[in-house]
């Protein structure tokens, strides 16, 4: 329907407390992002990345390139890197907002909360003739909100399969190696439920995971 009438219907899907349901994500004109960041007293520049589905303009400094600060997760650095070298299929990929229209976003309950969980990162790749998109999201496992999260992941995952190639919860493990979970694996979502601290969580991505 056109943007005029989603726009006074969305409201209306707002319940109490509740989160709204999730609805099409609305591709953004522009997307606004830092290519520096201060640094003492002065800044420094933010490392870029190729092909995603936004860029710095021709013109301007690392043209063609996105910017993404990933100095405080060197693992989230590691995970872009590792997909981006399967740029063979790769059509393009997205920065997933944390919040907002812009963002593809996944209701999840937290305690008594209803709340809405963005995975990182989209990236959309040639299958045939079709499309498919790959979620991919590293995520502290040591957080309190990491099991209710992914669950709600893999739920999402199976209800709505369609165009979905891979969906992966990625952590660094206490040897320092990265380890990842399909999510889409049958009776996942029960699993990534009960592994409510750190130490279930990451026997469980040693049991029913990968090396990433």
């Amino acid at each position: 329907m056109p943007r005029s009438v989603r726009d006074l219907i969305e409201p209306l899907w707002y319940t109490g407390t509740a989160t709204m349901l999730p609805t099409t994500v609305v591709a953004r004109a522009s997307y606004p992002a830092a290519t520096e960041k201060a640094s003492g007293d002065g800044s420094k520049p933010i490392d870029t990345y190729p092909d995603h589905l936004y860029v710095i303009p021709e013109g301007k400094p690392k043209a063609s390139r996105f910017p993404v600060d990933t100095s405080k997760s060197s693992w989230e650095q590691m995970v872009l890197t590792i997909e981006l070298e399967l740029s063979e299929t790769l059509v393009g990929w997205y920065r997933n907002p944390s919040s907002g229209r812009h963002a593809l976003a996944i209701p999840y309950e937290f305690g008594d909360k209803s709340l809405l969980m963005h995975p990182d990162f989209l990236f959309f790749h040639q299958d045939g003739d079709d499309i498919v998109l790959d979620l991919i999201d590293p995520h502290r496992h040591d957080a309190n909100d990491a099991a209710p999260k992914w669950a709600a992941l893999a739920r999402y995952a199976a209800e709505h399969g369609e165009g979905l190639r891979r969906v992966l919860a990625v952590i660094r493990n206490a040897q320092g190696d990265l380890r990842a979970l399909d999510l889409r694996k049958d009776g996942i979502a029960e699993k990534v439920a009960a592994a409510t601290n750190k130490e279930l969580m990451e026997a469980l991505f040693a049991a029913d995971g990968v090396s990433y």
